[in-house]
């Protein structure tokens, strides 16, 4: 080659090097930083941050495992209503996404989690799916608590914009049973009053559930009738919910109650339901006329 055309193809790299085009982020691979992981038994969902690349080009999904050697099965729900088989990731880069929803969920002893394209649905086959990941982590945990995946993908709380809670152990607390933590919640706290009607705000709803989820994965709403969409909204962030019934003596708001109550259960909504809660206790209603309600709860909650 001559020495003009060597140099004159060398200046034109130089030039192209220097000319605009893509950034670091666009062209970095997308990698996965996990904040929260939660424990063999707890139902709060996987939390984390992607980092390279526009968030929009990407989506996390996640299969659960039983046991080693046993069918992987892609979470929340394979297309099903409102809920898809993957989770989106915010402006931010962080993402939640559930994995327990139902059945043995939470005694899965691996989880898969990985990124996918934008365009890319996750279905039944976890092979195809991992064939298509841009990065993948393994979760591995076991009933005496120990939750592992590889160290250099932790991120602590207050590492990175949106990096969520701190991976630890859940605080000590009330507890209804020896795996699960039970938080009250009254969503209303931005100036509207269920004595008015008001409707509780979908935002208020989620930045108690997101406020409390390091600390809890069930949570007990005070009343029925009006907090069925709060309840939508645990359901998706993979909470545990105690349904309740607000009993006054009011005998059409209490019917009301008992019968939105019914409906969350039969909704599938409801993990466990409460009649007549502090009603007792305030003398508001007494123990004959409490009983009848309650029977009609578990006649009409089939769900």
């Amino acid at each position: 080659m001559k020495a003009g055309k060597f140099f004159s193809l060398m200046l034109a790299a130089m030039i192209l090097a220097l000319l605009p085009g893509a950034s670091a982020e666009e062209t970095e691979a997308p990698k996965i930083y996990i904040t929260y992981a939660p424990a063999y038994g707890e139902r709060a969902p996987v939390a984390g941050v992607v980092k390279g690349g526009p968030p929009e080009n990407y989506r996390v999904s996640l299969y659960l495992q039983l046991e080693e050697g046993q069918q992987c099965w892609v979470k929340p729900y394979a297309e099903s209503g409102d809920f898809h088989s993957y989770a989106g990731i915010a402006g931010d880069g962080s993402f939640s996404v559930t994995y327990a929803t139902g059945g043995s969920d939470p005694s899965a002893k691996i989880l898969h989690l990985m990124i996918v394209p934008g365009d890319y649905i996750p279905g039944g086959d976890f092979s195809a799916t991992r064939a298509a990941a841009l990065d993948y982590i393994r979760i591995d945990r076991t009933p005496e608590g120990d939750v592992s995946f590889p160290e250099d993908r932790r991120l602590p709380s207050g590492a990175d914009e949106g990096a969520g809670p701190e991976i630890t152990g859940k605080p000590s607390g009330l507890s209804v049973s020896a795996e699960y933590l039970a938080v009250n919640v009254g969503p209303y706290t931005s100036g509207n009053s269920p004595d008015r009607g008001d409707p509780v705000r979908e935002e208020d709803v989620r930045a108690q559930l997101e406020a409390l989820r390091p600390y809890t994965d069930t949570v007990r709403f005070y009343a029925a009738d009006g907090l069925r969409e709060a309840c939508v909204i645990a359901r998706e962030m993979g909470f545990s919910i105690i349904c309740n019934a607000w009993l006054s003596g009011n005998k059409e708001a209490d019917q009301k109650e008992l019968d939105a109550l019914i409906d969350n259960c039969n909704a599938g909504l409801c993990d466990m339901a409460v009649v007549g809660s502090e009603t007792l206790l305030r003398g508001d209603l007494t123990p004959a006329v409490l009983e009848p309600k309650i029977r009609y709860v578990k006649t009409g909650a089939t769900g």
